[in-house]
């Protein structure tokens, strides 16, 4: 008996703006230069035949599947290729499966142009890794035209978590969170995961095993957005393509995966709530 996935993450593309010690993406080469040749972007071809096999296997999936655009990425750069990502899986997959989607970046390079290139995504996080706080986000929000009169803030008891600022932007439909840290931490992934120091040691087996895919430009399939194929330590959790074999085998392969407890992949830094 197969977990349902309840977790799919597309990666648009490989550039960021930043160098985080937290991400994966760090200790690749190929990752946030362009200069070096290695640019990979998610091409429309390979996008609809991931949709095509998603409605295959669609009784694999969540009837709550969250699909979110991510990988080792900043979204605001080239949210052009992100715009034609979210016009496919809305054409390919709306009313088909029950499904949100939601991007998460650092809004380095929010603007106007990026927001209206993402209509038809359901939620944005923004990530305000220095913990500057609402000043940011009403900067922010004068930049790209938010009306902010709806403005929430949740406060919340998480260890390393300030707030939670929360916008419903009406002319673009879209709900924009605005996820505040506090000094040392550097990310919460609203639904991702949270970030904890090198100390912490994970006490029970990671919950996303077997809920969650991740599909790379190539057609890679990784078992979380925590992996990096780039890494050889990694390598062995992202040894499927979903052109060379049929994602039920691979599903079914990654729900057979002796992974240890803790999960080692991730260094022992993350702690899942995907639920």
């Amino acid at each position: 008996m197969f977990k349902l996935i309840k977790k799919i993450s597309i990666e648009v593309h490989n550039k960021c703006t930043r160098n985080c010690y937290f991400c994966p993406g760090h200790l690749s080469d190929n990752v946030n230069s362009d200069k070096n040749g290695n640019f990979r972007y998610m091409s429309e071809e390979m996008l609809e035949y991931i949709c095509d096999k998603i409605l295959e296997n669609k009784e694999l999936f969540s009837d709550n599947l969250l699909i979110l655009f991510y990988g080792f990425a900043e979204l605001t750069y080239k949210s052009e290729i992100l715009k034609k990502c979210i016009h496919i899986i809305n054409k390919k997959l709306r009313n088909k499966i029950n499904f949100k989607t939601r991007i998460i970046v650092n809004g380095d390079l929010i603007d106007n142009i990026f927001l209206d290139n993402i209509i038809g995504i359901d939620h944005i996080t923004i990530n305000d890794y220095e913990g500057i706080g609402i000043k940011r986000f009403i900067e922010i929000s004068k930049k790209c035209n938010i009306n902010i009169s709806n403005l929430r803030i949740i406060n919340i008891e998480l260890q390393f978590i300030k707030k939670i600022i929360n916008v419903f932007d009406k002319k673009r439909n879209i709900n924009i969170y605005y996820v505040t840290n506090t000094n040392d931490i550097k990310v919460f992934n609203l639904g991702s995961c949270i970030f904890k120091n090198y100390d912490y040691i994970r006490k029970e087996k990671c919950g996303s095993i077997g809920k969650e895919l991740m599909f790379d430009s190539n057609g890679i399939v990784k078992i979380c957005t925590n992996v990096n194929q780039d890494i050889e330590e990694h390598k062995e959790v992202c040894k499927w393509n979903i052109k060379k074999q049929p994602l039920k085998e691979i599903i079914k392969e990654i729900n057979n995966l002796n992974i240890p407890n803790p999960c080692l992949h991730c260094d022992n830094r993350w702690e899942f709530c995907i639920e």
